[in-house]
């Protein structure tokens, strides 16, 4: 459903935060950010705005799915 119960004062919130949980749980799969049948795959995934800043390729890389991401793209 979608259905969110958001803190009331989002001031201390993290927009950014906000729109990748809101892309993470569409209700449609294939519409979902970090979906691997679309255009919204891993490589988006990571490339989102919350994630500005990290560095893939260090030591969080250490999941199959994220390591196969870097592989392919140039992250």
């Amino acid at each position: 459903s979608r259905s969110i119960d958001w803190p009331k004062d989002m001031s201390d919130f993290d927009a950014n935060l906000k729109d990748l949980i809101d892309k993470l749980i569409q209700s449609e799969p294939l519409d979902r950010l970090g979906c691997p049948m679309t255009g919204h795959d891993m490589k988006h995934l990571m490339r989102h705005r919350f994630f500005e800043g990290i560095n893939f390729n260090s030591n969080l890389a250490q999941t199959t799915d994220v390591r196969k991401a870097l592989e392919e793209s140039e992250i």
